[in-house]
């Protein structure tokens, strides 16, 4: 980031108010030590305050921890993260349970969030077992914001849903806003944990290892969340990337550099326009290979032409010698209804 001269892109504001005013409502309701509220920026963790409150809870007894940071190893990773909600419980015969929660202010749960708790989890096991403290049980769950009102019909399988997920809200920790999803296949995301990240040869593993530019990435809608979205759109700038061609897909990026083409100069001289028809494109001599190469190539194929047209309308606003078209030809159905 320094190098390139950019910063970290902050998540949008309305995204922060909007948990934050989420996170308020549950505050509230729910009896909890906050171990955030005094943190400010000091970055130590909170392992051994939960590790001793789990170990000192007397059988009966439970505590609601909230914002509790962790840093735990898995493998070859150092994983750190604030939890939101925190549940410790002893049972009557002095067994340990633990819930792990975390907070969206979204209409639903999504896999994204139970895939966050299951990093939880598995941060949490592995750190009870360094510290030698037996869990009985440990569950994972989604508390969201849900929709603005109930469903009418109280027979449809979404109240059923709804209507089980606010009660669990109520029973599990007391809160009277929101509803709470109880992960039940905890197992599948806890694999999806290691494929991903902490197992040898996972995805995280082969590219942290990998040759940075032998990863293959696109700039999409989803790059607009991302912190280090500045680096990528100057990596891209500087590099002439194709991913710089709008409505490129990552499927259609892939295929285009596996040939060999990997700036938007290379993708928009592979054909020439023909002189008094800028719309026909022509084959560019000495390139006739590569063009017939992509054009049977999976999924660009079909739209190699228009891909072609975009990328030299790219290279026009950079000053290339392109003549300007008033529309790209073969852009295949329109937005609007048949």
């Amino acid at each position: 980031l320094n190098a390139y001269d950019v910063t970290l892109q902050v998540m949008s504001p309305l995204l922060r108010q909007s948990g934050a005013r989420f996170e308020d409502v549950i505050g509230a309701d729910v009896p909890h030590e906050d171990l955030g509220l005094n943190r400010g920026s000091n970055p130590d963790p909170d392992n051994t305050f939960v590790v001793e409150r789990a170990r000192l809870l007397s059988p009966g007894a439970h505590a609601t921890l909230t914002q509790p940071r962790l840093h735990v190893r898995l493998g070859e990773w150092l994983l750190r993260g604030d939890v939101d909600i925190l549940r410790l419980e002893r049972d009557s015969a002095g067994r340990l349970h633990v819930l792990i929660v975390d907070t969206k202010a979204s209409r639903a749960p999504k896999v994204e969030h139970r895939l966050q708790v299951a990093f939880y989890l598995e941060m949490l096991q592995q750190m009870f077992a360094d510290a030698d403290v037996a869990l009985a049980s440990i569950e994972i769950g989604v508390l969201y914001r849900g929709p603005a009102t109930m469903p009418n019909d109280e027979s449809t399988e979404e109240y059923v849903k709804l209507a089980g997920h606010r009660q669990a809200a109520f029973e599990r920790l007391g809160a009277t806003a929101g509803f709470l999803e109880i992960v039940a296949d905890t197992e599948a995301y806890r694999r999806s944990v290691r494929d991903l990240v902490t197992d040898p040869g996972s995805v995280a593993t082969r590219v942290a290892h990998a040759d940075f530019a032998s990863v293959p990435f696109h700039l999409t809608y989803k790059c607009d969340g991302c912190a280090f979205n500045q680096f990528c759109m100057k990596w891209c700038a500087e590099h002439d990337d194709v991913s710089l061609i709008p409505h490129l897909t990552a499927p259609e990026k892939s295929a285009i550099v596996k040939h060999g083409i990997a700036s938007t100069r290379e993708l928009a001289t592979l054909k020439e326009q023909t002189p008094g028809q800028r719309s026909v494109l022509r084959l560019t001599p000495g390139r006739e290979e590569d063009a017939a190469t992509l054009a049977a190539t999976w999924p660009v194929g079909p739209r190699l032409d228009e891909l072609i047209h975009r990328a030299q309308s790219y290279r026009r606003s950079k000053g290339d010698a392109y003549e300007s078209g008033s529309n790209i030809p073969s852009t295949g159905r329109s937005s609007l209804p048949y």
